[in-house]
């Protein structure tokens, strides 16, 4: 079964294999490739439920700020006024400030399933192409885990 997901972290695909869950993806920050292969039997089935923040937030509050107080200060300091360069600067900042927080605003939903000790390992959301078969996808990889574990129990293995 295979999963991906798109998000403002980068783009990821998930392909359960069991015992294994292959994890192929590209940040997007700095463009960075990875692979990796996730052993089912080490992770807890129980998995926690977040809801991420996009990073950008902070930036997209500061610009408004700083567009919101420019403008005020020009509004009122300067002789010109609304003629001034500098208060449609501080208006445009405003504007682009305010649509950048509407647009990173939203949380996305997120299923992060831990090792046995507690160390979050395998995190999958639910954003991009395939958001919709997210809660399937995150079933059965807690399904593989599950049998992944009853098969190493009944073959003497501990984690």
């Amino acid at each position: 079964m295979q999963y991906s997901e798109s998000s403002y972290y980068g783009r990821r695909e998930f392909i359960l294999e069991p015992p294994y869950v292959l994890a192929k993806g590209k940040q997007m920050a700095n463009g960075t490739e990875y692979d990796c292969k996730i052993e089912l039997h080490s992770l807890n089935p129980e998995y926690s439920k977040l809801r991420l923040r996009n990073p950008f937030l902070m930036f997209a509050i500061m610009v408004t700020a700083a567009g919101f107080f420019g403008s005020v200060y020009a509004g009122e300091k300067m002789f010109s006024g609304f003629g001034s360069a500098f208060f449609w600067c501080a208006v445009l900042f405003l504007i682009v400030g305010l649509i950048c927080v509407v647009v990173t605003l939203p949380k996305i939903p997120a299923a992060s399933f831990q090792t046995k000790t507690g160390i979050p390992m395998l995190v999958i959301m639910r954003a991009g192409p395939q958001k919709r078969e997210f809660s399937d996808f995150v079933t059965a990889v807690q399904e593989a885990i599950l049998k992944a574990e009853q098969t190493s129990e009944s073959n003497g293995e501990t984690s």
